[in-house]
């Protein structure tokens, strides 16, 4: 997961490291620079972090800017 996607700098890179057989969620308040990240292994969300419901240990990794 990456929290404060931005334009997907990061994202880009994660989702290229998990390789299709992982995924990566990108969120942001704006998703608007998030369009040349969506693939297959991306899911992008547009909210704040602290309204999305996540289950605990859902993910092996965050990155937060």
């Amino acid at each position: 997961m990456e929290v404060g996607a931005g334009a997907g700098s990061i994202t880009k890179w994660m989702a290229a490291t998990v390789g299709e057989r992982g995924k990566v969620v990108a969120v942001d308040l704006n998703t608007r620079f998030l369009s040349s990240v969506k693939s297959l292994n991306v899911e992008v969300i547009e909210a704040y972090i602290l309204n999305i419901p996540l289950e605990h240990h859902s993910f092996d990794f965050v990155h937060a800017r």
